[in-house]
């Protein structure tokens, strides 16, 4: 595997405090394959994003960020069926939001965005439905609200209370 600029890397000893083990593990992990490694001379460098991947599987939502999620998995069903109205929509919300805004952290929230609805179609259904970190805090932040009708919407809230109060 080949360092890009589009991938981040960090030392095994980082991805073993992110991941809570010891730095030898995450070597072990990279010799037998179980992790992506490159090597920088005699030093190895793991995928920042297979990291965040990891721990967003290790991750417990709160219950904001699990009905943020269910949203985005309704939200990805009619993204994947109908791509260019809910990029239409998406990208009409994001004009409205950078029409009222003046300073913040708002820019970065629609900066972002910007980028994640030009780029493929799997990478944004993947925002919508991870439970990385990043991807939670982008989807507070979500530009696709109209997507989802009323009542799809409101059965997604009612399903959510009912799992979350189960879980």
């Amino acid at each position: 595997m080949n360092m890009n600029d589009t991938e981040q890397w960090i030392s095994t000893g980082a991805a073993a405090h992110l991941l809570g083990v010891s730095r030898q593990h995450i070597v072990d992990m990279c010799a037998d394959g179980r992790l992506n490694c490159v090597l920088v001379g005699t030093h190895r460098r793991v995928s920042a994003s297979e990291i965040d991947e990891r721990l967003a599987q290790q991750r417990k939502l709160s219950r904001e960020e699990t009905r943020s999620l269910l949203l985005g998995y309704a939200v990805a069903g009619h993204l994947v069926s109908d791509p260019h109205r809910v990029l239409n929509i998406a990208q009409h919300n994001l004009d409205a939001a950078q029409a009222n805004i003046s300073r913040g952290s708002t820019r970065r929230w629609i900066a972002a965005w910007r980028a994640l609805l030009g780029s493929p179609l799997l990478e944004l259904v993947e925002v919508l439905t991870s439970k990385s970190e990043q991807s939670c805090e982008l989807r507070q932040n979500s530009p696709f609200a109209g997507v989802l009708t009323e009542s799809e919407r409101t059965a997604v809230l009612n399903n959510s209370r009912k799992n979350v109060s189960a879980a």
